[in-house]
Order: structure tokens, then sequence, then C-alpha cells
């Protein structure tokens, strides 16, 4: 019943948040900002968070269309509306989330080095529209039909645990790099990416020929075997009850593991400015109890016949075997290697609001504990890019950013930013600090506050930490 409980209160705080995150990144002496920033120097001796309440968000991204589109109050009917948003639909456009909920972070300095030790709970998706397939479901599939394409079938869903051991060294006072290796556990992926192809229909007479033109197409499916059973009859069937506590037992623990790694730096150039990059989740999971589904070719069919003998079973069982002699496929059972969908940021900042001549000792102070005592942490404001490879898809975003009013009790972050998902997006943080205790919130997209049903995606985050 623990075990229960527990699983569902990780449920509960395990929020989406998209993996765009400038509001975060690149944030001086902030332990959450360790999440997309190897590199990242903490002043104090000691810095640690508490399940639920260390790093959680809530956010989506998707781009396309929005809810205004399709349930606007203007004259036009229902059904026009969609059919406009389908015409201007595009493959590129999709859905993204990504869940991170920590359960433990702890990061120590000792001399030039500070290590860290963290595990988190992830959960990653996303889905691209596979337009020239919801046009024919919409429309039908006749001789003046644009071509299926498969090269728009991509997605990916995956849930796993992290286990990290890290650290960031000070090289000197001008360069600190910083790097994380990671022990991933996953207890479920299913996913479809770098398909080619095209499906297209010709008319001889009466007869409607489907053509398979080229095609190679793979669905796998990694860590799900265990939650389906046999039947009576023998057809692959899932009991509620014994999903659930697979499900919970494969959440502390299953057979699918891999590793990967993260690696960033900060180099501080003359005249205050900084270079910062950062590579995360460069690493793979190999995914045992696995199921493979692949098809590849040339081939045509003018239908399936179809037989009604009196046993429901032994019909279905017909019309399986019809479509496998028609399309000539492979299913394997042998485990395989799903790489992480990396990331990486690169930035660029410039130090502000200080004397010159006061400006080694204020930034030596970041790094090295001898240094004179510094009564205030320094304003900067910098450009940002971002990449993450989406298998064959990518996700790109840039912002610029500016950090204000940075003392020891309060700073506040303000950020403009363009990305895959969403466009013209102003976002606000502050971090607050009460004695040894941190609280961080932030707020992207503000200004579709207005109007929720234009907005692309929004993110609310809230952490908090403590240091000492």
């Amino acid at each position: 019943m623990r075990r229960v409980i527990l699983f569902f209160i990780l449920l509960i705080f395990n929020l989406l948040q998209g993996q765009f995150e400038p509001l975060l990144y690149d944030w001086d002496d902030n332990l959450l900002s360790q999440k997309n920033g190897a590199f990242v120097w903490l002043r104090n001796q000691h810095n640690f968070s508490f399940p639920a309440l260390g790093n959680q968000s809530v956010a989506i991204r998707h781009s396309g269309f929005s809810a205004y589109d399709l349930f606007n109050t203007n004259q036009n009917d229902f059904n026009l509306k969609w059919q406009q948003v389908l015409s201007d639909l595009s493959s590129s456009d999709g859905l993204f989330f990504h869940t991170h909920a920590e359960w433990f972070h702890y990061r120590w300095k000792k001399f030039e080095y500070q290590y860290g030790i963290s595990v988190s709970n992830h959960a990653e998706m996303w889905f691209f529209h596979p337009v020239s397939l919801y046009r024919i479901a919409a429309f039908g599939f006749n001789t003046r039909s644009e071509p299926a394409l498969l090269r728009e079938i991509n997605f990916n869903a995956e849930w796993f645990n992290r286990f990290t051991f890290g650290f960031t060294k000070t090289v000197h006072q001008d360069y600190v790099f910083g790097m994380n290796f990671h022990l991933y556990n996953s207890f479920g992926n299913l996913s479809s990416y770098g398909n080619r192809g095209s499906v297209n229909v010709e008319r001889t007479g009466d007869t409607y020929t489907h053509n398979f033109d080229n095609i190679s197409i793979r669905i796998r499916a990694g860590g799900l075997r265990d939650f389906y059973e046999k039947d009576s009859v023998g057809f692959p069937s899932v009991d509620s009850l014994s999903a659930r506590r697979r499900l919970i037992r494969k959440f502390f623990l299953s057979r699918n593991f891999g590793l990967g790694f993260d690696y960033g730096f900060e180099k501080k150039f003359p005249n205050d400015w900084s270079l910062t990059f950062n590579l995360s989740d460069a690493g793979f999971i190999y995914y045992t109890r696995a199921y493979t589904y692949k098809a590849e070719g040339n081939f045509s069919f003018s239908g399936i016949r179809l037989e009604f003998p009196d046993n429901p079973i032994d019909y279905w069982k017909q019309v399986s075997k019809d479509f496998d002699k028609q399309i000539p496929h492979e299913e394997s059972r042998r485990g395989y290697f799903k790489p992480r969908s990396f990331k990486t940021y690169l930035s660029i900042k410039k130090y502000y609001g200080f004397e010159k001549n006061d400006y080694n000792a204020k930034r030596l102070k970041c790094y090295d504990e001898t240094a004179p005592e510094v009564k205030s942490k320094l304003p900067y404001f910098g450009i940002m890019g971002f990449y993450q490879n989406l298998q064959g898809r990518p996700y790109l975003g840039a912002a610029l950013y500016w950090q204000l009013f940075p003392t020891r009790w309060w700073d506040v972050r303000l950020t403009y930013a363009y990305d895959t998902f969403v466009h013209n997006n102003l976002g606000i943080a502050t971090k607050l600090r009460i004695g040894k205790w941190h609280l961080f919130l932030s707020a992207d997209n503000i200004l579709s506050f207005r109007d929720l049903s234009k907005s692309a995606g929004h993110e609310i985050r809230f952490g908090t930490y403590f240091s000492f």
C-alpha cells in the first residue's frame, strides 16, 4: 500500500514541462539551473532539495492550430473550421512535452570541485502531425488524393528514472566546466521515426489498387510486453489489476537500463563577457522484452478477401493472415538500443553595473572561498540558442535574457524567446532567498494569458531548495 501511495504522489508532482528553458538556463548560483547547465557553480558549501519541492513545473507546447481556431464564435460552420485547420496544418507542426520530478538533489563543495548526486523521474513524449494521413482519413483515398507520406510518422513516448553523479571544477577564475554521468532505468518506450516511402491509389475499371512505393516503416515497443497476458483462447489481453501492480513495480526497477552524460563549461573573457555551452542527455537506453514491426519494399494489393465463417475468432485470424501475405514484414522480439534525444545550449552574456576595477574581485568570489566578500551578485544580459534532436526532427529555440536586481536575497530574469512551438514568448522569473531557503517562481508566454484559447503553450515553474 505504501508503494501505491508513493507512486501516485510522484504522479501528481510529475508535471509537464518544456525542454527549452530560457528562464532557467545559465542562472548564476542556482541549484535548479544545474538541470540544464552542468557548469553552474554554487556559492554555498551544501545545497539540497526535497522530493516534490525541488524543481516542479507545468507546461505544454504545440504548434499548427489553437483551440480558438476550432471554437471561436464567428459565423463559420464547425466543419469549415476544422477543414481550414487541416488545410493550414504542416507535418512540421506537433505536440511536445517532458516531465521532470526530482526525488533528491544534493551538491557539496570541496576545494576547487563541487560534487552532486540526484535521483529524478522523467517522461518524454512528442508527436508530429502526419498531415497526409489526416487528409486521407477525412476526405477518403481516391485517385485524386495526394499520396500518404510515411516520413511524416514521427512519435516517441518514454518514461524512465535517472540516477546522476556529477562534478563541477574551477580550472581558474576564468574557466569552469562540469560533467554529469547518468544511469537510466526505463519501464516503457513506444516509438516510430526515420520512416520513408509513400502510399497511393490507382483505378483500373472498378478495381482500386493501393501501391506501396519504396516504403520503410518501423514501430518499436520496449518494456511493454510485461503488461500483456494471454486470455483463455490465446489472444493477448491486459488485466487492469495486474497491469497496475506491474506498473508500480517497474516504476521503481525494470530490466531496461542505459547510460548517458552531460558536459558544460563557462569561459570568461576580457571586458566582462562570458561564453557558456552545455550538452545534456547524450546517451542510450537498452530495452529488453521488446517488439519491433518492420516492413520494407515495393508492393501493391487490390483488397483483402474476407470470409465469414461461423467462428468469429477464425474470421479475424483469416483477415490477419491475408493482410500479412499482401504486406511482407518482419516481427522481432529482440532487444534494441534507443538513443536519448540530446539537447544543447549555447549562450553569450555580458556582466554590467559595477566599476571595472571591482570586476575581478567580484567574479573571483563566485569560485574561490578565500576571495573578498561580495556584497551583491552581478547583473548581466545575453543571448542563447537551443537545439534538441527529436530523432530526425529539430527542436530549435533562441532567446534574449536579462538578469535584473541580482542581490543576495533577490534575482529577477526577463526573457524574450522564439522556438519551434511557441513564438514571441515573453517570460519572467524570480528567485527569493530567505535565510537558508531559496524559492524560485517563473512563468512564460505571459502575454497569451489574456486569451488562453489562442495560446501555443505556457510554463509555470515552482522550485525550492536549501543551502548552508
